[in-house]
């Protein structure tokens, strides 16, 4: 079992979730994508063999999830317009 939390893992092992919890949500859906993002690229530094691919696969997909929700909210505003 890991000792970090899934936050961690996934956004950077020093990141504090609070930081996002008092931005807007658009804002904060956009800095978790680019942590997350930055976080694959921490994990993919290290050697093939030594590569944490269920992480790397786990952070992808949080990219993804962060950016469909920026893509939701931003569609629905323009829906309202």
């Amino acid at each position: 079992m890991s000792e970090y939390t899934k936050t961690q893992l996934l956004y950077g092992i020093d990141v504090d979730p609070s930081t996002w919890t008092a931005m807007a949500y658009p804002d904060a859906l956009a800095l978790k994508a680019k942590l997350a993002h930055a976080r694959i690229g921490v994990l993919n530094s290290v050697h093939y063999m030594e590569k944490d691919s269920a992480n790397i696969t786990d952070c992808v997909n949080a990219v993804k999830f962060n950016e469909a929700l920026l893509r939701e909210l931003k569609d629905n505003h323009e829906d309202r317009d």
